[in-house]
């Protein structure tokens, strides 16, 4: 293949009529030097395959880097623009043999104020997470935890979340709701009953055949009915906010 002036793209093409002389070739050819160059033969593919295979090996690649430093490999941010690799292996030497030691900078060169640290041993970690997380480095306290895939991060952060359950409130649990008493003193006052969840809740909700208390904003506009929970036969009455409650229904 060329370009428009004549000059070769460095690859090209070759169709056989049999499937097994183009494996042949492949096996024969694939890696030999001509000229100086190491020739890559191979099956041509879309680019959507190589993409594929690309991202299939790269992934393939950095499991096993995660799998070869699992639980030696430290993750730092937060860390002094002025820290370098060699003053971040100066830091960590004290706790163990250190084998790789990387600040994370931008195209310019400038820190993006993270790292990692990597020991030869499981056992320095522990001791490192505990002294240097939170020193004061520089002008920064540096925040130390073991480096995480993002894969692994997301997996154990859904399995936190999904261990979260939404807290259910007993049915026999008396609801409170905002009503205003024939009588009282100010229309805005509120009545409580019971212990009660800061929700208003519908009758249908509980099942409660008790009769509805119509409720009035103060320009005298109707609202939506909710019920007060009558006091059962033999049941002590209650005192609230001085007003007695039970016996019937509100007023």
């Amino acid at each position: 293949m060329r370009e428009g002036d004549g000059k070769s793209k460095c690859f090209g093409f070759v169709n056989f009529v049999k499937p097994e002389d183009a494996a042949r070739a492949v096996e024969e050819l694939n890696g030999k030097k001509f000229d100086d160059k190491e020739w890559y033969v191979g099956k041509a593919r879309k680019k959507s395959e190589r993409e594929s295979e690309l991202k299939g090996r790269f992934d393939q690649s950095a499991k096993e880097a995660a799998e070869k430093y699992q639980g030696v490999n430290l993750y730092l941010k937060n860390l002094d623009d002025s820290i370098s690799d060699d003053k971040l292996r100066e830091l960590f030497s004290e706790f163990g043999t250190i084998t790789s030691c990387k600040v994370i900078r931008d195209v310019n060169g400038i820190s993006r104020g993270s790292g990692f640290v990597a020991f030869s041993s499981p056992q320095d970690v522990p001791r490192a997470l505990g002294e240097m997380n939170g020193k004061m480095i520089g002008s920064k306290p540096p925040y130390v935890v073991i480096a995480q895939r993002k894969e692994d991060r997301s997996a154990r952060m859904q399995a936190q979340f999904s261990q979260m359950r939404p807290v259910a409130i007993p049915a026999n649990v008396a609801p409170w709701m905002p009503v205003y008493p024939h009588g009282a003193p100010g229309l805005g006052q509120q009545l409580f009953y019971g212990q009660a969840p800061h929700v208003l809740i519908r009758l249908q909700q509980f099942g409660y055949q008790q009769p509805l208390v119509p409720r009035v904003r103060p320009d005298g506009a109707p609202m939506a009915n909710f019920f007060v929970p009558m006091v059962q036969q033999g049941q002590q009455p209650q005192r609230l906010g001085g007003r007695r409650v039970g016996g019937g229904p509100v007023q």
